[in-house]
């Protein structure tokens, strides 16, 4: 197209005007065709044209002055005005110039001129040839140009472009674009050294040279430590307490790879993954490295991270050319999010967000926790961005996890894609931090699509899968708190006494080092081994526990010594004892005198005196008694040291005003040592015990006494009367006068709660996984929901089938728990029944769950009549199999006669329906069974059916058999409940047309994949899911039912045949169908059938573990509901059965969290009711308790409404008292009150209160006395015959006032316990609700250490307390006091210089403390401290350090070089220890001055001892010399072999003699027991372990233990984990099979081991040398009880070593030689 333009300058413009549409719409169509086009401003000229002709004449007399002498152009000079042969085209002249701008410019042409690799540098002011010479040249060509029209730089545009060109190689001389400089420079010209300065402002990407090892090739490995600072950020990545790698981490280690790969940098390159899929968690070490390897097909994109040999993740990635094209199109779906606003409901802020995730189970930190916030249904939230894609995206998924109800805890299994697009996300951060401010960056998430999208991130159909939870390390302790009388309490053991006697002991003193000595007495039950147990419950407490006594007693020689010592020592060289045990003490005053003079101040003597002795003591003797408890046979009567007891200061205390606080506080200021006693009289209901228990626990505390007189037969207290002098006298701490007698309340443990008999129990495990957890639980059935609804019937359970649904969801195998889970669905178990409904009539049917039950509600249309000559029982075997093989033939496989169909598992219960049905209907039917056994039973049972019929369902040589009877042609329909490889041989047997009916849910689970070229046949697959059935319509399950009685009609429907289990045998019955020995159904019994066909049932009784259960129609009060703890207890009465709730607060609905469990509880049918009422008022009582009667009848008062005012004592005010009573014991007497009138269906009244009542705490003196008024209350209300319960709660984790300290998750130890699992407190509280006991207790203890060798000094310790975080700048030499320290911060010090350092300091002396003196008093403790010798081996590692030399294993007698060159010399016969090589035994055989023999026990010997000792025997017999005798050496294993062969040899009459290596019968088996129990799964795990120690030493670790305990748990027999053990293994030395076989005979060597005893009765006659280490790992008898079984003394020698190092001693072989130097 040529356009030309005839006019004056004046009317080009308005030409143009007229032409733009034109012009606009030419070059649209010139771009449309492909044809490259390009804008340039020209100012109005057209240049290159024959328009500006005029001009010429002019231009070129300009340009002559400017070229006055032309020069002749280089080759390099391509013209594009003129061909190369033309005159002008010579030189560079003025004429060449006029020429160019005058005539058509030939790009075209002169480009082809252009070399190949050439640098072609543009200097025209527009830079527009880049695009023009891409189509015209070789790609080879690198195009630059140096200025670009607009550019907003163009100084740095051509910096740039000479950069790039230097980077090209080219030597560009730089210093000419610098004015030059003229040396030398002045003396004022600065350096410029100085001016080049860092900007840290900025983080920048940079190569990783050392990363980036095969880089070009398809595989590299990667190895992250998360000590490396770019790392640091994965440690905040915590699920259920496991730091695991982010499933984000794996895309970005592709990603990485991928982009490096391509030479780009990641930033560079977009991606997108497709079908990832996560097969497991990876944990990440907290010191090494995890090594990943990445496998990445350049082609096709696919990859896979494995570690450790195992596949991680899997997928495909690839770069798109337009990224853009990939991407959903989420703009309207933001905008529609955006507008949509949720009514009523608060977004959550990142704590809201962060403490649900918390109570899920995802204890994030760091840059894990970088979601600000999100709206109440998390659709649309803001997330942080931090310069971390990795965190970035994980918080993305964190979105998904919010949008679910269920509180299980998640993992991503599969992500169908995910796109990033970073030029976009980068530009759409800026966007968003230029308006915010902030770097945070909107994230969106639509349930309906599946998408998660921010910036220029989108994650497409993400799929999770449930795991199961982690048992808590530290299991509660669980005590009730009752009075217990000082004398003779009633229903009281000895455990429980010697607990009394414990704590009693303990409340007298202070300090948390426990002294305990036991004078040991031959008839007499050691006391100490339940001392250990007793102080194991007490917080803080480090115990130093002893057993006065001879070690070598053979008396001990059975004890396992745990947690205490026996030492012989003298009792008068004992001193500072808490507690000394002793027997009949009073008998003998001079030993009483002694163990007085051991005691420490006002510490306790236990005696164990006789029935008929006169329990008293005079004034002279320096005790009192002060508690006693006759036994069956003694009396244990606890002493206390007398001290000297002047008059105290006594105050009495009141509940109703607090003026006795201002004289408490003055009696204590005043720091002297007189007691101070607090006195309560006359108000049953006082809270002095929680108020002492804390004032104990603060400095000054010490000299505080108590005496609370409950007892109204009392006299009125007066410290001159007889009575209570003589009470005082004895100095006891506490002194509680009730029910006519002294005592103190204390904790005893909690009894295990009996099973109760209900007439609704259902079955259920309480650990996922667990089937030894299968118990009969207490339920709540609504049967009056049946009256209103017809289409509901209640039936009685007689039968109920097993289904492997069941099995497989009751161990863990798979989930039905998804991210949108019906929360309000405890259990799983149970599809089917045979029972009879209200009126008698027999029937059978089909639920969703809950069947193994003594009853349930059914739907109607999914019950049968079960017809007349059928039983019930006959009857359980029908409904499921039936209904899935009708449901899954009609509705996919479309069965008509002549079909034929291969059935899978065709003895299982649904493949005999499957041939009953298929038979009937007139089809050629295939089966697959998978024994012999069950073969046979097929063709008795369905005599159509012959061999060539049946397959094999345990390989696929099934399909050979389906083609060869089909002649090729395949079968029409397959009901395939087969996985992986079967699967697909299955599809293969498909004819053309052929229907696939899948009923096994593996690979549906797994998304495995199958060919689409299966289709080319015009086949169908179908997913056959009976679950949905019951989502379905009515008229779905009418059909349904339709299809089972017809087919009950015409015969083809039948009873299978089925293996009974009575419903007590639950957990055998699972284990039977998992094992696979079934054929047909497995049904539990309920309860028997009756003879008459219509009996109108009766419920059954039975004994089901109590369940508290809520009543729907009734309300449930929880005041303090809308706390962190308030609603979790909430929650959980959801879940329990309640739908009317009513929560009290002070400020109603504050925070999006709250909000948002509300809201779920409404979508679930609960009616949740916010009440203002002021619960410390009898009128806002009054005022929530009508409101609650509106609702319904109350069923339960919960308060947990707390106000805390903490502070020491002599800080506290009467206002903080008064304020902090309000909720607690004020509105609890209201509570108490006015419940008594309004709520007479009332079953439970519970109060929340802490351990810092019962047990005490600094700072917290109202709040233990507002506690203790409540549980009296409690009390009272017990006795009155009214429900009430206290629960002394420790420190609750996840939610609460602990949980906001511990956002971070960090471990937080509060007095010596640990925070309990929100979780574990429901848990506990069930049990405590269907208890007795008005007041209970529950913490956990925190681990006990005595010292903190791994943790920091002292002076970093009490820094962190004064929130010094840099000691730099501060004065090592000033006091405490002066860097800020008050009075909270002292007690906290004081308590962490005792339990951390054992440093103790008084009040007075910690003021006065400097940093300094704190250095030099913890370097002194180190010093005086005794060095601890860590042992190098333990466990099996002790019985098993070698797998031998693979070459002369097979050989069964191996010549061991020795210490004598000769063969003459005489022989001794070695036995090694459980590995049965003689490598173990080299290093003591080169010392040895005999011929030496070592026996090998091969792979196979035995499976006994004595076995294996028989078949050693016979080598025996080709070494020794006709008449000699014999020399036995056994090692470890190997010493019992040794005395087993001797006792042979000498009922043969042989004589010889027996050395022993650290070897005894009844030793070697307590050492295996001590180190494995009796648990065979912790034998196969232990010893698998030791073999991976000794074949990798390096990676070995205990961590690494509980991997491999996980990755084997799932496999049932050992030889199944050994196998899967092998290929986890590093390279070696050793070959696959002997390692295997290595494997297996150390197995049964050491069961062999566990099993064995001594069994005969004649004794070893021959000589016995026994060799001992030094070290032992077990405490017995010096000759480790050999003298019972050999008639000789046995010789003991001790060696210095262990059990292993004890070889390597030369002190070993001098021993054994020198019984050949006697014999010489």
């Amino acid at each position: 197209m040529t356009l030309k333009l005839f006019a004056k300058m004046g009317q080009i413009h308005a030409l143009y005007q007229d032409l733009k549409n034109l012009w606009e719409q030419f070059l649209k169509m010139l771009q449309q065709k492909g044809i490259l086009t390009q804008r340039v401003k020209t100012a109005n000229t057209v240049y290159h044209s024959k328009v500006i002709s005029s001009i010429a004449p002019v231009l070129l007399q300009y340009l002559k002055k400017i070229i006055p002498n032309p020069k002749q152009r280089s080759s390099r000079w391509l013209s594009s005005s003129v061909s190369g042969s033309a005159p002008l085209a010579a030189l560079c002249s003025a004429e060449y110039y006029t020429n160019n701008l005058l005539n058509t410019v030939l790009f075209d042409q002169a480009m082809k001129h252009i070399p190949v690799n050439a640098i072609v540098i543009e200097i025209s002011p527009h830079g527009f040839m880049h695009n023009v010479m891409n189509q015209s040249v070789c790609k080879t060509v690198t195009h630059i140009s140096l200025t670009q029209y607009g550019h907003e730089d163009n100084v740095c545009m051509i910096l740039t472009s000479l950069g790039r060109l230097f980077e090209l190689g080219l030597q560009l001389q730089l210093t000419q674009l610098y004015p030059p400089v003229q040396y030398p420079v002045s003396r004022g010209t600065p350096m410029i050294s100085p001016l080049v300065r860092w900007i840290h402002s900025q983080d920048w990407y940079v190569p990783l040279y050392e990363s980036v090892q095969n880089i070009m090739g398809g595989e590299t490995s990667v190895k992250i430590n998360i000590q490396e600072e770019e790392n640091e950020h994965l440690s905040g990545h915590v699920i259920d307490g496991r730091n695991l790698f982010p499933a984000m981490g794996y895309m970005v280690l592709v990603w990485d790879y991928f982009s490096r790969r391509n030479g780009n940098s990641r930033i560079e390159e977009p991606v997108i993954f497709k079908n990832l899929r996560f097969h497991r968690a990876t944990n990440i070490p907290k010191e090494g490295n995890i090594e990943f390897t990445i496998a990445l097909q350049r082609v096709s994109g696919k990859f896979e991270i494995m570690e450790g040999g195992a596949i991680v993740v899997s997928g495909r990635v690839h770069s798109p050319e337009d990224i853009s094209q990939e991407m959903v199109d989420v703009e309207s779906l933001e905008e529609e999010l955006e507008k949509k606003q949720v009514n009523g409901l608060i977004d959550l802020n990142s704590r809201d967000i962060y403490k649900e995730l918390r109570l899920r189970g995802y204890n994030y930190c760091g840059l894990f926790r970088s979601l600000v916030s999100v709206d109440n249904k998390a659709e649309r939230g803001i997330i942080k961005w931090c310069d971390n894609w990795i965190a970035f995206m994980d918080n993305m998924l964190q979105m998904k996890i919010l949008q679910g109800d269920s509180r299980c805890l998640f993992v991503p299994t599969f992500m169908r894609k995910v796109t990033i697009d970073v030029k976009k996300h980068i530009a759409y951060l800026k966007k968003c931090e230029a308006a915010t401010g902030k770097p945070d960056i909107p994230v969106y998430s639509s349930f309906d699509l599946n998408l998660i999208w921010s910036g220029g991130i989108q994650i497409e159909g993400m799929k999770a899968n449930a795991i199961a939870r982690r048992k808590p390390l530290s299991e509660p302790v669980l005590e009730k708190y009752i009075f217990v009388a000082n004398t003779e309490p009633e229903e009281v053991d000895m455990n429980t006494t010697l607990r009394i006697c414990m704590h009693i002991a303990l409340e007298n003193l202070f300090g948390n080092q426990v002294k305990t000595l036991e004078l040991y007495k031959q008839d007499k039950t050691l006391l100490s081994p339940q001392i250990v147990h007793i102080l194991g419950d007490l917080p803080l407490i480090q115990a130093d526990i002893t057993i006065l006594a001879d070690p070598d007693d053979p008396a001990f020689s059975d004890l396992d010594v745990v947690g205490y010592k026996i030492e012989d020592r003298k009792l008068s060289n004992e001193t500072n004892c808490i507690l000394i045990i002793a027997s009949e003490i009073l008998q003998d005053p001079e030993l009483l005198k002694i163990a007085i003079n051991a005691l420490a101040e006002g510490a306790c003597i236990l005696t164990r005196e006789k029935l008929n002795m006169k329990q008293t003591v005079d004034s002279t003797s320096g005790v009192e008694i002060i508690f006693q408890k006759s036994m069956d046979d003694e009396i244990f009567v606890l002493l206390k040291k007398k001290l000297l007891v002047v008059d105290p200061i006594i105050i009495e205390v009141k509940n109703d005003n607090y003026d006795w606080l201002p004289k408490v506080q003055t009696a204590i200021n005043n720091n002297s040592n007189q007691h101070i006693l607090l006195v309560a009289q006359g108000e049953e209901i006082n809270g002095i015990l929680g108020l002492v228990n804390c004032i104990r626990k603060e400095p000054g505390g010490e000299n505080v006494r108590c005496v609370f007189i409950p007892d109204k037969m009392a006299p009125k207290f007066d410290y001159n009367l007889k009575f209570y002098r003589d009470q005082l006298n004895k100095d006891i701490a506490v002194n509680i006068y009730k029910n006519g007698k002294w005592g103190t309340y204390r904790h005893i443990p909690l009894e295990c709660n009996a099973l109760v008999t209900v007439p609704y129990a259902y079955c259920n495990v309480l650990i996922r996984g667990d089937l030894s957890t299968l118990k009969w639980i207490e339920g709540n059935l609504d049967t009056k929901r049946c009256l209103n609804n017809s289409d509901e019937e209640l039936i009685y359970i007689y039968y109920s089938p097993l289904n492997f649904r069941d099995v497989m969801t009751a161990t863990g195998k798979i989930s039905l728990e998804t991210l949108f889970v019906d929360k309000i669905k405890d259990c799983d178990q149970g599809m089917e029944f045979s029972g009879r409904d209200q009126t008698g009539r027999r029937v059978m049917g089909m639920l969703e769950n809950k069947s193994f039950a003594t009853m349930a509600i059914a739907n109607t249309h999914l019950v049968w009549d079960v017809p007349d000559h059928w039983s019930l029982e006959e009857a359980a075997t029908v409904p499921v199999v039936y209904s899935t093989v009708y449901y899954a033939l009609t509705s996919g496989g479309q069965l008509k006669k002549g079909d034929s169909i291969l059935i899978h598992a065709g003895s299982g219960g649904v493949g005999q329906a499957a041939i009953s049905v298929c038979l009937h209907a007139g089809c050629i039917v295939y089966t697959t069974v998978g024994t012999p056994e069950k073969r046979e039973f097929i063709k008795n049972q369905f005599p159509q059916l012959t061999d060539e019929n049946i397959g094999n369902s345990r390989d696929t040589s099934f399909e050979e058999l389906i083609m060869v009877q089909t002649k090729g042609r395949g079968v029409d329909i397959v009901l395939n409940s087969l996985a992986e490889e079967k699967l697909q041989a299955s599809l293969r047997c498909l004819a053309v047309g052929g229907r696939f009916l899948e009923i096994g849910k593996f690979d549906l689970e797994s998304n495995n994949f199958i060919g689409m070229e299966l289709f080319l046949k015009q086949t169908s697959f179908h997913g056959i899911m009976l679950d949905l059935i019951f989502k379905c319509s009515d008229d779905e399950k009418i059909k349904l039912h339709k299809l089972v009685s017809d087919g009950i009609k015409s015969g083809a429907v039948r009873p299978l045949t089925r293996t009974i289990f009575p419903y007590s045998d639950v957990e055998q019955a699972f284990r039977y169908l998992a094992a696979g020995k079934h054929i047909g159904k497995v049904l539990l019994q309920i309860r028997p059938e009756e003879t008459e066909k219509l009996v109108p049932p009766v419920p059954l009784l039975i004994d089901a573990i109590p369940r508290y259960i809520c009543l729907p129609d009734n309300t449930y009060i929880i005041t303090g509901g809308l706390g962190g703890l308030g609603l979790e207890l909430a929650d959980w009465l959801v879940l329990r059965g309640a739908r009317k709730l009513i929560l009290t607060s002070r400020t109603g609905l504050r925070t999006g969290y709250q909000s948002s469990r509300i809201r779920i509880w409404q979508r679930h049918g609960v009616k949740v009711q916010i009440s203002l009422a002021d619960i410390t008022t009898e009128t806002g009582v009054k005022e929530l308790l009508s409101e609650a009667i509106k609702l319904g009848p109350v069923d339960a008062i919960f308060n947990l409404a707390v106000v805390l005012k903490d502070a020491l004592l002599v800080n506290q005010t009467e206002e903080n008292f008064i304020e902090s009573a309000g909720p607690k014991p004020i509105a609890t007497h209201y509570l108490d009150v006015l419940s008594r009138k309004l709520c007479p269906e009332l079953r439970h009244f519970v109060v929340f209160s802490s351990v810092s009542c019962g047990r005490g705490n600094a700072g917290q003196t109202n709040y233990g006395m507002n506690n203790s008024i409540m549980e009296r209350i409690c009390e009272a209300r017990v006795r009155d015959g009214l429900p009430a319960l206290a629960v002394q709660w420790g420190a609750v984790g996840d939610v609460g006032l602990v949980a906001d300290m511990q956002e971070e998750n960090t471990e937080i130890v509060i007095g010596g316990t640990l925070p309990q699992k929100i979780n574990s407190c429901l848990e506990e509280l069930d049990r405590f609700l269907k208890q007795p006991h008005p007041v209970v207790a529950s913490m956990v203890v925190a681990e006990k250490r005595a010292g903190r060798s791994n943790s920091v000094d002292v002076v970093s310790s009490i820094s962190n307390i004064l929130g010094i975080t840099d000691l730099k700048g501060v004065s090592l030499h000033v006091t405490l006091v002066e860097l800020g320290m008050d009075s909270m911060m002292a007690v906290e010090i004081k308590q962490v210089l005792e339990r951390e350092f054992e440093i103790f300091l008084t009040p007075q002396e910690i003021r006065k403390l400097t940093l300094t003196t704190l250095k030099e008093l913890s370097q002194a403790k180190k010093e005086t401290e005794p060095k601890a010798v860590e042992p190098d081996l333990s466990g099996l590692q002790l019985l098993l350090h070698t797998v031998g030399d693979e070459k002369f294993v097979k050989e069964s007698v191996l010549h061991l070089p020795s210490a004598i060159d000769t063969d003459n010399g005489p022989i001794l016969i070695m036995l090694p220890g459980v590995e049965g090589t003689a490598g173990v035994l080299k290093s003591v055989a080169k010392n040895l001055k005999y011929k030496l023999f070592c026996l090998q026990y091969g792979y196979d010997t035995g499976e006994t001892i004595q076995e294996i000792a028989l078949s050693l025997l016979q080598r025996i017999e080709k070494i020794l010399p006709p008449n000699s005798t014999f020399d036995l050496l056994g090692y470890s294993f190997g010493g019992l072999l040794a005395l087993e062969m001797a006792h042979h040899l000498e009922k043969n009459g042989w004589e010889g003699h027996v050395h022993l290596i650290d070897s005894a019968p009844y030793y070697s088996k307590n050492m295996y027991i001590a180190s494995l129990g009796t648990n065979e799964d912790k034998l196969e795990i232990n010893l698998l372990h030791a073999i991976w120690a000794i074949l990798a030493q390096n990676y070995s670790s205990s961590e690494f233990k509980e991997k491999l305990a996980e990755q084997l748990s799932h496999l049932k027999t050992y030889r199944e984990k050994l196998d899967h053990f092998l290929t986890l293994i590093p390279p070696t030395d050793y070959s696959l099979d002997h390692l295997r076989n290595i494997g297996m005979s150390s197995y049964i060597r050491l069961k062999a081991l566990g099993k064995y005893d001594w069994t005969h009765e004649e004794k070893i006659k021959s000589k016995t040398t026994l060799i001992r280490p030094t070290a032992v790992s077990l405490v017995g008898d010096k000759d480790y009880g050999l003298s019972k079984i050999c008639e000789k003394t046995v010789d003991v020698s001790f060696v210095t070593g262990n059990h292993v190092t004890v070889l390597d001693n030369e002190e070993t072989a001098v021993v054994i030689n020198s019984y050949l130097t006697n014999k010489c």
